[in-house]
């Protein structure tokens, strides 16, 4: 599975690149990579503050942290968006099916894109994996099963790789364009 995350991540990556490059505003942007944007500002929500005075009570930490998160994102409002990769782009270590669809998902790219069969053979990829790693599975695998699989996830990883370098070019990050009559 590390080969199908590594290769999932080169052109993931491209994505976020290219918003950041081009410093397209908040306003312009998807909501789904606003959010991948906000990352930070979301897991700071669950984090301790150092800044929250101790004496406080849990309500109004509570409530601090919503002042300081509003106020991180009025202030990423106020500037080009920029992308943290590892952050949006995170493959975590059991890549599945869950971890793909969160992705693709951050990144703005339509869930239809990606089949149940795709799905399926990544499934398959990662619980074989994991069965043989952690010495549930002992039987052997045909190989002609588990060649089938893989050889789908490899053809999904390529006509991924298309459909990014396809969202890139055609900037499927954007909102569009309002139509004035």
């Amino acid at each position: 599975m590390h080969i199908l995350k590594d290769s999932l991540d080169t052109p993931s990556a491209c994505i976020v690149e290219a918003i950041n490059d081009e410093g397209v505003q908040p306003s312009d942007l998807k909501p789904s990579l606003f959010a991948a944007a906000c990352i930070a500002e979301f897991e700071a929500l669950h984090l301790p503050s150092p800044s929250i005075e101790s004496e406080d009570g849990k309500l109004m930490r509570k409530a601090r942290k919503q002042i300081e998160f509003v106020e991180r994102i009025r202030n990423l409002h106020a500037a080009p968006v920029t992308i943290d990769v590892d952050k949006a782009v995170s493959m975590e270590m059991n890549f599945g099916r869950d971890v793909l669809r969160r992705t693709l998902f951050r990144l703005g790219i339509p869930d239809g894109e990606v089949s149940r069969g795709q799905l399926d053979s990544i499934e398959f990829v990662r619980n074989t994996r994991n069965d043989v790693a952690h010495g549930n599975r002992r039987e052997r695998i045909i190989p002609g099963v588990f060649r089938a699989h893989q050889q789908k996830c490899e053809q999904f990883m390529n006509d991924l790789a298309r459909l990014i370098t396809t969202a890139v070019s055609q900037q499927y990050y954007r909102l569009p364009a309002v139509a004035t009559p």
